[in-house]
């Protein structure tokens, strides 16, 4: 007897398993396209970008030294539509689908990691967007091309005030920093000097939206591994953010409107393993790396 409650847990543990491996089975996409190849029929931003890669490659010496992008790459890359690739095509946006942005970021990493990488994070306002309320979210935008920057973990302090939230903190690894227009960054609510929680005991997080004119940027970034992405530290100093450039996670309705998901990371671990090794982390040989990690939060 004490052994048939074990062997019925097994049966729907094995049911499950089959149906996950049935459903992985479905889902299976088979991907045609050649890795920095666009057809007639690609959008154009892709094939934009891909006759970025020998500007690029030109440039890598200077990307390497400056340990950033230079002003004349992420000209070309805005003009290319790269960061503006996930806008919304309700506001004429390119609001490209999850692949083909795989393939627009994979394309620029084949030339340098670190124009790969600014890429992926740049593009980030066509997905911050969607958390927000749209008309004030378009009125933030009136380029949808610019770069936006992104420090989501929540490393800094928010205290609620009359119509929104005076932000602090220090924000590490802020790829791009320097040719973006906006910063996200991620903030702790505080009341009364303290972290406010819920009923469980879970910090209230916001996530705020600030223009790079009201923060401070650090020389905090000396790597080997994707040197040139600019990944330094950003400081704020108590700057309010009013309510409608701010959003929660936690809140229960989030998204304020359709439109793709940010999945697009892996483009750049595909680009870089169709680089020549020695230039394959964007460190011209000089170790692994160092810089931050290779996935989204």
């Amino acid at each position: 007897m004490s052994h048939k409650p074990e062997m019925k847990m097994d049966t729907r543990t094995a049911l499950r398993q089959a149906t996950i491996v049935a459903d992985k089975q479905a889902l299976t996409i088979k991907i045609t396209h050649a890795a920095g190849q666009a057809t007639a029929d690609d959008s154009p931003v892709l094939h934009a970008a891909i006759g970025l890669v020998e500007q690029i490659r030109a440039a890598s010496e200077e990307i390497e030294l400056g340990r950033r992008l230079p002003p004349g790459i992420t000209a070309a890359m805005k003009d290319a539509g790269v960061f503006g690739m996930a806008m919304p095509r309700a506001w004429g946006g390119s609001e490209l689908d999850p692949l083909t942005q795989f393939r627009v970021i994979e394309a620029l990493a084949m030339a340098d990691g670190s124009v790969g990488w600014c890429a992926m994070i740049g593009c980030d306002g066509g997905y911050l967007t969607a958390f927000l309320d749209q008309d004030v979210a378009r009125a933030l935008y009136p380029d949808l091309l610019v770069p936006t920057a992104a420090a989501a973990t929540t490393t800094g302090q928010a205290v609620r005030v009359p119509g929104g939230y005076r932000v602090s903190g220090r924000f590490p690894f802020v790829s791009g920093c320097h040719h973006c227009e906006w910063l996200w960054l991620g903030c702790i609510v505080l009341e009364n000097g303290v972290a406010r929680v819920d009923g469980n005991g879970v910090p209230e997080t916001r996530q705020c939206l600030m223009r790079v004119s009201e923060c401070e940027i650090l020389d905090t970034w000396h790597t080997t591994g994707l040197r040139g992405t600019g990944s330094n530290d950003v400081v704020v100093r108590d700057k309010f953010v009013e309510e409608g450039r701010t959003f929660s996670f936690q809140e229960p309705r989030l998204i304020k409107r359709p439109g793709p998901v940010p999945v697009h990371s892996e483009g750049l671990g595909t680009g870089a393993r169709h680089r020549p090794p020695r230039d394959r982390h964007g460190d011209r040989e000089r170790g692994g790396q160092t810089g931050p990690a290779l996935h989204r939060w």
